[in-house]
């Protein structure tokens, strides 16, 4: 079931496919600790968009397929998924429920870590007036430690889950990531152009990544 409603993230970093996130080694360890440890948590991530979320869960995706990873965490899967595709060609009033509880088995089972792309999104799938309220039959699961999870969000869409599913918001554990600055910002701009020079065989000039780096801290929101 998790084949049909969820991507496994660990087969992408094993091709190369998965983007990597520079100069987050302390928020990757922090992440990885909450989701490994003996006393396992579902994480929030919180921060702007584009500051680097989705990048800091495939960076610890490549932590756990590393060979020298810690026993712990060692060959941990994380799949991705959305409200969108978990119910994906559910037809009748039961179907997603059923599939929603293979899920928790399966994850359960291969003590997986379920990445939740969106927020916001995940809260509004489906309609809650005709019972179809994917995050509030995911939530026992989540509360009782038996399914682990990854969202991400930014600051307004927690305010506004606040208000809608306040238990569901109260289950994750926040973790703010704030956007990279000065020279840190510089070293994962310039890793990021080298390894897209590297994939794609072009080169970026040095003088370009100062200025690129200029203009965004002057006319943009300062995030890397």
């Amino acid at each position: 079931e998790l084949s049909d409603a969820a991507r496994r993230l660990n087969d992408l970093a094993r091709h190369g496919a998965l983007e990597r996130a520079f100069q987050r080694t302390k928020e990757v360890a922090l992440l990885a600790e909450a989701l490994t440890s003996t006393r396992r948590a579902s994480v929030l991530l919180v921060g702007s968009s584009g500051v680097g979320k989705t990048a800091l869960v495939h960076e610890l995706v490549h932590r756990f397929e590393e060979k020298g990873a810690a026993p712990e965490e060692k060959g941990v899967e994380v799949y991705t998924t959305s409200g969108a595709r978990i119910i994906a060609g559910m037809r009748y009033l039961g179907q997603w429920q059923e599939r929603v509880q293979r899920m928790i088995q399966e994850l359960r089972v291969r003590r997986a870590v379920l990445h939740i792309e969106s927020l916001a999104e995940f809260l509004m799938t489906g309609d809650p007036g005709n019972g179809l309220d994917a995050p509030r039959y995911l939530l026992p699961a989540i509360e009782a430690g038996e399914v682990t999870v990854v969202c991400e969000a930014t600051p307004d869409d927690v305010a506004r889950a606040e208000r809608t599913h306040p238990a569901f918001v109260q289950a994750l554990k926040a973790l703010r990531i704030d956007p990279l600055r000065g020279d840190a910002a510089m070293i994962a701009l310039t890793s990021v152009a080298n390894a897209i020079g590297r994939s794609r065989r072009v080169r970026f000039n040095p003088d370009a990544l100062v200025r690129a780096m200029d203009l965004t801290e002057r006319f943009g929101d300062g995030t890397a």
